[in-house]
């Protein structure tokens, strides 16, 4: 077998870091859960009671965006949570 016919071994690696931003949401996740619960049954005593960073998982999928854009025409209100 000559050098020319081995096979080639893509080593690629590609680590993605999130940002502090990203990291202080991700902390915050037990009252975004509950704002979303609340949004489904304003009946708290309805709600799972596993509301742990695994049940979060099951219940949503998480998207990272590096930008949003809104394209409405409206004024952009904010919740700070």
């Amino acid at each position: 077998m000559s050098y020319e016919n081995l096979p080639t071994i893509n080593r690629n690696v590609l680590v993605v870091v999130p940002t502090e931003g990203f990291l202080a949401w991700a902390r915050k996740y037990p009252t975004i859960f509950e704002i979303e619960l609340d949004g489904w049954c304003a009946d708290p005593s309805l709600w799972p009671k596993d509301r742990s960073m695994k049940a979060f998982k099951k219940f949503f999928r998480v998207y990272y965006c590096s930008s949003v854009i809104d394209l409405g025409d409206g004024p952009i209100d904010r919740e700070y949570i």
